[in-house]
């Protein structure tokens, strides 16, 4: 998995979102990680600490063992 990245180094672009425009985020009220709306973190970053891209999901052979 991506490691977290400060909102204060960089924030997260259209193509660091799945292709649903989320990232994974803890923001600074809850600091619970879950999926938020990356132009949320954009346009109000004094509200989030860290986010990370969502990890590429398995192939379907990987899961069918």
């Amino acid at each position: 998995m991506n490691e977290w990245i400060s909102v204060k180094d960089r924030r997260p672009t259209k193509e660091d979102a799945n292709l649903k425009g989320f990232v994974i985020a803890i923001d600074r009220f809850d600091k619970y990680p879950r999926s938020w709306w990356y132009e949320l973190i954009v346009n109000y970053p004094e509200d989030y600490l860290f986010w990370m891209p969502f990890p590429k999901p398995p192939k379907v052979s990987d899961l069918n063992g």
